[in-house]
């Protein structure tokens, strides 16, 4: 049991590394949001409806860590509150405005 779980984590982790790899390829190393080039800092790839099941191309979004910290889940203050942190399509919760990247 224990190899097949240790197989379907490779698998999964080879499929998004592809995915990944094809953004990267099409879009360039840089935020899309604020600009920044991958030589300077990390890039990461944000789904724009926080569901992590659904990697299609016109959901991924090139994110540097400060763009992506900020799509995260803010308090009513506007605070970062990791104990809010839930997939928005199960509850609501304030966000970042993110216009350009959430179209």
């Amino acid at each position: 049991m224990r190899e097949v779980t240790k197989w379907k984590h490779e698998l999964v982790k080879c499929i998004w590394d592809l995915i990944t790899a094809q953004v990267y390829r099409q879009r360039g190393r840089q935020c899309e949001r604020c600009g920044v080039s991958g030589d300077k800092k990390v890039l990461t790839i944000h789904h724009k409806n926080y569901n992590p099941l659904d990697n299609r191309l016109c959901n991924l979004v090139i994110l540097c860590q400060g763009c992506h910290f900020k799509t995260q889940v803010l308090d009513s203050q506007g605070y970062y509150n990791p104990k809010q942190l839930t997939f928005p399509f199960f509850s609501e919760h304030k966000r970042y405005p993110f216009e350009s990247i959430n179209e």
